[in-house]
């Protein structure tokens, strides 16, 4: 997918593919992209539960957010390859 957002373009096809998760039912989908200049983004596509449409959209993230996500998502490998710096044993 490619979205101009406030001028710059971003595409799910020539950004890196970070990590994400689909829904057990693969209705529903986000996914982190990391651009070649380092902008994050999350894709987000599918039909959440209980919603009649189908949305597949971009949003910008920063590098906290980004973080989060993974985070929030338990993505521990994606998180230890590439902010190995925001995860320390406990």
């Amino acid at each position: 997918m490619r979205q101009i957002i406030d001028g710059k373009t971003y595409n799910t096809d020539t950004a890196e593919s970070i990590g994400g998760y689909t829904t057990n039912n693969g209705n529903y989908g986000q996914y982190l992209y990391r651009t070649k200049k380092g902008a994050y983004f999350i894709e987000t596509r599918g039909k959440p539960e209980g919603v009649w449409r189908y949305d597949h959209y971009l949003i910008l993230v920063t590098k906290e957010e980004a973080i989060d996500f993974l985070q929030t998502n338990q993505d521990f490998d994606a998180l230890e390859k590439y902010f190995p710096e925001s995860i320390v044993e406990g």
